[in-house]
């Protein structure tokens, strides 16, 4: 499928969700505030199918792509993948989303601090280093100084020399850390920073709430 007929459905869709936007093959919940919450059309090998992830994408974590590690796919009969042809396509999504990714993602009235806490829920205490990336700058956004110290040095443990993505990251979390020691507002700073990066890189400016 091509992005038109994604931006297609997700216009359709918009129409019937408080405070989704459809930008081209996702649809965002507005304002978005250091998180953002959203769900894409993925694509796949089919060209008449696709999938449906809703994720939380901490934007404090530098990156220049969706990631969806903080992530779902919504499904349709226990199926993950959708037919682009079937004839209740939008109604069926509809229903997919206001069952699924809507308890997923929260209101577009949630406040910052639930929000985090959904973030943390997802990521803290897993396996994968960047969901552990994540838990570590959402608790020093919290002010969980101790609790982000300590993820921090269990990534560190978790990152090996030999793999170049593992070493970026491990430049990342150590300069955080080095920033906890000269107080809360040095890596905050930072956090906001990076913050500011990930935007541009995404291009979500018109969507964050100033």
């Amino acid at each position: 499928m091509r992005t038109k007929e994604f931006a297609s459905i997700g216009r359709q869709l918009a129409a019937n969700l408080d405070g989704f936007v459809s930008w081209r093959d996702l649809l965002i919940l507005t304002p978005v505030r250091h998180v953002l919450r959203a769900i894409c059309f993925d694509r796949s090998i089919d060209s008449r199918s696709f999938y449906l992830e809703a994720f939380f994408q901490p934007l404090y974590v530098p990156k220049d792509y969706m990631a969806f590690t903080l992530g779902r796919r919504l499904r349709r009969k226990g199926r993950q993948s959708w037919d682009a042809d079937a004839p209740e396509l939008v109604e069926d999504t509809l229903a997919a989303f206001r069952s699924q990714a809507l308890p997923f993602l929260g209101a577009k009235t949630d406040g910052d601090n639930k929000v985090n806490r959904m973030v943390l829920k997802e990521a803290w205490g897993s396996p994968n280093q960047n969901a552990c990336e994540a838990a570590a700058y959402t608790l020093v956004r919290m002010g969980r100084i101790p609790e982000a110290v300590e993820t921090i040095d269990k990534l560190l443990e978790m990152l090996r020399d030999t793999v170049p993505w593992h070493q970026e990251m491990r430049k990342r979390v150590t300069l955080v850390k080095a920033d906890l020691d000269k107080g809360l507002d040095a890596a905050m700073e930072r956090l906001n920073g990076w913050e500011a990066e990930t935007i541009r890189n995404l291009k979500l400016e018109p969507f964050i709430e100033r």
